[in-house]
């Protein structure tokens, strides 16, 4: 999380958490406003919930194409291995780019 070199307090959403690992270290490292891990399967969304007890995190139902957040609700998006398993590649990054604002180049 260091070479990020993000400020404190970003707003997270990590698309695809699963059990909530990378949640878990973003909290740890990188000093978050918030983390919303989002994940389509009840049975990991149970998991992470049951072993994350920190206030700045919380999961929500939801799939790459289907992030349950509002228009650039969120400051990064992290989506680890998620993007290995989805069909519709181009929709999941349409989507992921509605929820984070964009950035304009140097």
């Amino acid at each position: 999380m260091d070479w990020l070199s993000l400020p404190s307090g970003p707003r997270w959403v990590e698309v695809g958490c699963g059990t909530g690992a990378l949640t878990e270290s973003i909290l740890k490292h990188a000093d978050p406003g918030s983390v919303t891990g989002t994940e389509p399967s009840e049975g990991f969304l149970n998991m992470a919930r049951g072993r994350i007890h920190d206030k700045r995190a919380v999961f929500k139902s939801g799939d790459t194409t289907s992030i349950p957040l509002k228009d650039v609700e969120a400051d990064v998006l992290v989506a680890g291995l998620v993007l290995n398993f989805v069909p519709d590649k181009q929709r999941s990054l349409q989507e992921m780019r509605r929820v984070v604002p964009r950035r304009r180049r140097s």
